[in-house]
């Protein structure tokens, strides 16, 4: 399983090369992404920092030269290089919350996809780590659906649900199909009108 420097393999290159994206457990049990953009690969925990969301569903956006994945709940920013939370300040002026979002440094070898988990050994503290190891949060989004991507899921990463289709031979990955259902509303809660509109 490990290949030196205490890489684990993580999946198969075609299989990233097919869907662009695959999610799984690492063996220490946390839930990552490894996605593919550009032909370069990065490897992040794949639950969003911000409230759970599942970041590795986002659409991947330059922002001032910085590949970051957008998390489709709540439209937070991270660069996959560093894991670093990007808002916009005023129109075409970005600013950083700091590295909230823990990336993995990741290598390929002999068409195989190798992972070396960054679990903040040196005491650092990233946001994501509260939702790193959070299989309940994970099977309800695989749940419901993968927001229309094609995205594969390392077997026995978590509880399968009923969006994902099982391969009959034994591959590592099972593919996710379905769309992801919005967060429910809070009861009482109602959409705030823009600062235009308020009186």
């Amino acid at each position: 399983m490990a290949s030196g420097e205490d890489f684990e393999e993580f999946c198969n290159l075609d299989e990233l090369d097919e869907t662009g994206r695959v999610v799984g457990k690492l063996g220490s049990g946390r839930n990552i992404a490894v996605v593919k953009h550009r032909g370069k690969y990065y490897a992040i925990d794949s639950i969003c920092y911000h409230a759970g969301g599942p970041l590795y569903q986002g659409d991947i956006e330059d922002v001032e030269g910085k590949q970051c994945i957008l998390c489709p709940w709540h439209k937070y920013f991270v660069d996959l290089d560093t894991g670093e939370g990007l808002y916009e300040q005023t129109p075409g002026v970005w600013g950083s919350k700091g590295v909230r979002q823990r990336v993995h440094d990741i290598k390929v070898i002999n068409g195989k996809v190798m992972i070396k988990e960054d679990s903040g050994q040196d005491g650092s503290k990233v946001t994501s780590d509260n939702y790193a190891y959070s299989d309940d949060i994970v099977a309800r989004q695989l749940r419901n659906g993968a927001g229309g991507k094609k995205i594969l899921q390392k077997k026995g990463a978590v509880a399968v649900g009923t969006a994902i289709k099982q391969h009959v031979h034994s591959g590592m990955h099972q593919p996710i199909s379905g769309r992801l259902r919005p967060p429910p509303s809070r009861p009482g809660s109602f959409p705030r009108p823009p600062p235009s509109q308020r009186e």
